[in-house]
Order: C-alpha cells, then sequence, then structure tokens
C-alpha cells in the first residue's frame, strides 16, 4: 500500500523519494477498523500541551508528536494539521495515523509487536 502511494505521489512530483518511515506501525492484530469520534488536528508546536507529559509519543526524527486518549465515552487522536506537514514527508504524517489508529485499537503504549 506504501508503495502504491509514494509510486502515486513521485508520478505527482510531489516527492522524490519515498521509503518507510521511522514510525513503529502496530501488529495486525490492532490494524481493524476503529469508529473514532475525535480527530484533534493542531499546530504541531500545540501537540505537546494537548497530549500531556507522560502521553505523548515524540516520533523519531521529528519534533512533532501525536497521541491517543480513551476515556469510558469516546477515543480521540490527537494529530498535527497535515497542512502544516511538510507534502514531501507526508508518508510519514501516514504512519503517525495508522500508529495511533493502533493505540486506538488497544495497543498498549510499550509498542509489543505481537
Amino acid at each position: 500500500m506504501v508503495k502504491r502511494i509514494c509510486i502515486a505521489l513521485a508520478a505527482l512530483s510531489l516527492v522524490t523519494a519515498c521509503s518507510a518511515p521511522n514510525v513503529p506501525l502496530p501488529p495486525a492484530k490492532y490494524q481493524g477498523n476503529h469508529r473514532l469520534v475525535a480527530f484533534t488536528f493542531v499546530d504541531p508546536e500545540d501537540v505537546p500541551t494537548l497530549c500531556g507529559q507522560g502521553n505523548a509519543e515524540i516520533i523519531a526524527g521529528h519534533v512533532d508528536i501525536a497521541c491517543t486518549k480513551k476515556n469510558a465515552v469516546f477515543t480521540e487522536v490527537i494529530l498535527p494539521n497535515p497542512f502544516k506537514w511538510p507534502i514531501t514527508d507526508i508518508i510519514t504524517w501516514a504512519y503517525i495515523a495508522m500508529h495511533e489508529l493502533g493505540h486506538a485499537n488497544d495497543w498498549p503504549a510499550n509498542h509489543p509487536t505481537s
């Protein structure tokens, strides 16, 4: 899937090279669909404040972070605003979103690989 996206973006001259970013993806059992009630898109520099100390994850190679917060009523995913993310690195943004979907599907914060 990522290869297809890379090829399509390269064909549109939106990227010059594509490779899998250094963002861990959840195991298959955490990759299912999930109805999220709340997505919060904010300026990248505001994400740490909304995620709170200890709940946020620093994405390797970026100062931007994202997090998933769950409570009894809903799941909220806080992500950097994609319009403020460099289009040449949109694949990393997509990996961050997939990473957070895994947490919405109960992938533990310690990122087990099975």
